[in-house]
């Protein structure tokens, strides 16, 4: 069985070899094919996958279209019974794969299935009031401890179970997907140009009774951001902020999102102290009209 590997690229040439010989490295019984989806590069990434390896199925977007429509438009058109996503900036310890696969095997009900990673020190678990607020106002910077207790897993913890252990959702930056679960629930919401759009996916695999897990032994270092922080720090910000929006209308009741986009004003013009007036007000306006 062969099972695509899909990496999308943004400006990733620092980091996509490595990537690639980490999953040319994985010692397994299965087939994979590894895909890469370039969302116009300028830094001749498209060049560098041509020339040291010819192999890969290479799909060139004239535009950004974003993580979520570059993912489907792989997933729409392969039949295998699993995929793996996987980000430019991520290298695959030794066998990781293989556990992954092999959980999604024997258990069926298991939509996706993520790794440990091992250079950080929290998983965050879905976002929700008492996050925003903390974040918000600040008050995750006075009491640190609370807020990673009440809103993060941590990572050692997961890495030291014996078993898969149910997570709200696995890390956008290696998935490994149950295509019969993407058949029944449906492909990425292409409404994510970033972020979030792997939690989304997950709460409508719970939704549908399918379960999120964290294999102990699959194991993955992730240079975080290595694509997305060539990009102004208000963009990102701008980008983040209308995820998280459209998560909460997505997955939240209609008062609550409303308590939570009020939530964030009043911690943005609280933040407008410290923050670019221009980007407090561009955030003001996606709370309003997301």
């Amino acid at each position: 069985m062969e099972i695509p590997v899909i990496i999308v690229t943004y400006n990733s040439s620092d980091t996509i070899k490595a990537c690639i010989e980490s999953v040319n490295a994985q010692r397994s019984s299965f087939s994979f094919k590894i895909w890469v989806v370039d969302n116009a590069s300028t830094d001749r990434t498209p060049e560098l996958i041509k020339y040291h390896y010819p192999e890969i199925n290479l799909i060139e977007n004239p535009a950004n279209t974003g993580f979520s429509a570059a993912v489907n438009q792989v997933l729409t058109n392969i039949v295998s019974d699993y995929a793996i996503l996987l980000n430019p900036d991520v290298l695959v310890e030794p066998n990781t794969f293989n556990h992954c696969i092999n959980v999604l095997i024997d258990d069926k009900q298991i939509g996706c299935c993520g790794g440990v990673i091992r250079n950080e020190i929290y998983l965050p678990r879905s976002p929700g009031i008492g996050r925003i607020f903390f974040e918000q106002f600040f008050i995750h910077k006075i009491f640190p401890k609370n807020y990673h207790r009440l809103y993060f897993t941590t990572q050692a913890d997961l890495a030291a179970k014996n078993l898969p252990a149910e997570a709200d959702y696995t890390d956008g930056c290696f998935m490994c997907l149950n295509m019969d679960a993407l058949r029944k629930i449906g492909l990425f919401d292409e409404d994510f140009f970033l972020y979030l759009e792997e939690t989304e996916l997950c709460h409508r695999m719970k939704s549908a009774g399918l379960k999120c897990v964290i294999h102990p032994k699959a194991r993955i270092i992730h240079e975080r951001g290595g694509s997305i922080n060539k990009l102004p720090l208000s963009a990102i910000t701008g980008i983040h902020r209308k995820s998280l929006l459209f998560y909460l209308k997505k997955t939240k009741p209609v008062m609550y999102g409303v308590c939570c986009r009020i939530l964030l004003t009043c911690g943005d013009l609280f933040r407008s102290l410290s923050r670019n007036p221009l980007l407090t007000a561009k955030l003001i306006w996606l709370n309003l009209t997301v």
